[in-house]
């Protein structure tokens, strides 16, 4: 990765990676999705680094996952972490879980729109939100509002629930029940 580089093609707005063998891998995101400062061209930081390869072992230690698209997931994660929007939390979109606190080491998660319940990633967190990107194809959030694979959205953390391939042990939480 020490060569890898980020280019963005201010004419068809799209940013894809370059990797040391020269291969160009495409990513998804458009330009809505980025800051307004993008560089024509730059090198993979020590930090795109770090995120891609924490993302990538993360999901190939996990069980029940399939290791087609863990290299895309992981650069798609390491692309909008360094080049993203800052993204408000729009939990309002989706269901409350009764988890006193989301566990750091749980990358995989679920969230619930109400319509469905989708796959997602972690790919930033704070004590108290997190920058997940969706893992399924599609997702339904609103009645005119779907959310596409890679795409992502920043939650409140109580809006996280546990997800199979990495369950987080919940504890029940005595007061909701007499809400």
């Amino acid at each position: 990765m020490q060569n890898w580089q980020w280019r963005y093609d201010t004419a068809n707005e799209a940013l894809c990676a370059i990797m040391d063998n020269g291969i160009e891998q495409p990513l998804v995101f458009k330009k809505k999705h980025f800051r307004n400062d993008m560089p024509a061209l730059c090198d993979f930081t020590l930090d795109d680094a770090n995120l891609h390869s924490t993302l990538l072992e993360y999901q190939e230690t996990q069980e029940g996952t399939a290791p087609s698209d863990f290299f895309l997931v992981a650069l798609h994660g390491a692309a909008i972490a360094r080049f993203g929007k800052a993204l408000m939390a729009q939990s309002w979109h989706f269901q409350t879980n009764t988890l006193e606190e989301w566990p750091v080491n749980h990358l995989y998660c679920r969230l619930k729109s109400g319509f469905e319940e989708k796959s997602f990633i972690i790919v930033s967190q704070d004590h108290r939100s997190s920058l997940c990107m969706l893992l399924d194809d599609t997702f339904e959030i609103g009645a005119n509002k779907v959310m596409k694979r890679f795409d992502v959205v920043r939650v409140l953390n109580d809006r996280l629930f546990s997800h199979p391939c990495h369950p987080v042990a919940e504890t029940p939480n005595h007061w909701q029940e007499l809400a």
